[in-house]
């Protein structure tokens, strides 16, 4: 299974930003140590799946002042709706880019392996793209409503064109009008992305 979520933040900073996501899109090549790693084997088991997440400070949970992102709740939730034992490789990047993924995944055997190994793969990626600082800070909720709108409908198209799922989160970031922006780096918001994607109804995530 293979999740795109099309977020537009506009820039990995602290505070509220527009967003409309789904998920998926690659993430950077890996300076840091991501928040929760794991160095279990790929399970041979059936009752056991490889998750392996992909992504920039957001997801890696850079802003949130100490708060679980919704990357590593996905683990307990996808124990939780499968009824199997997980095994997360957190591959998350801290300043992340979708550029430095793909070279990532060109150059690197192993992170062809870790991707060949999953059975569930998690990309959020796209904040880096400076928006914020080129385009202002009400650009979101402004003049970008459309531009995000197209943003997400692309994303989305590459989601499918390469058989990925893609989540739409814009409700979760952006309110039920999706023009007021939640604090994307709040536990709360966290929480209620990890949901969206839980609540999927993926027959790959079906007990």
């Amino acid at each position: 299974m293979f999740l795109v979520l099309a977020a537009m933040l506009g820039g990995c900073g602290g505070g509220s930003l527009s967003s409309t996501a789904s998920t998926s899109v690659p993430a950077s090549t890996q300076t840091e140590q991501p928040i929760a790693t794991a160095a279990s084997p790929s399970p041979s088991s059936a009752a056991a799946l490889t998750y392996l997440a992909f992504g920039d400070s957001w997801p890696y949970g850079a802003h949130c002042n100490g708060c679980r992102p919704f990357t590593v709740l996905l683990e307990s939730g996808f124990a939780a709706a499968t009824g199997m034992t997980i095994f997360f490789r957190n591959d998350v990047s801290n300043g992340g880019t979708a550029q430095g993924l793909a070279g990532q995944i060109k150059s690197l055997a192993a992170t062809r392996a870790h991707i060949a190994a999953a059975d569930i793969i998690v990309i959020a990626i796209g904040g880096n793209a400076g928006l914020i600082e080129t385009l202002g800070a009400d650009f979101g909720a402004t003049k970008g409503v459309a531009i995000t709108a197209m943003y997400h409908d692309m994303q989305c198209e590459v989601a499918v064109a390469h058989h990925a799922v893609c989540v739409d989160l814009g409700h979760a970031l952006n309110g039920p009008d999706l023009l007021i922006p939640n604090d994307v780096n709040s536990q709360a918001t966290m929480q209620a992305v990890a949901d969206a994607i839980l609540a999927t109804g993926l027959q790959e995530l079906a007990k």
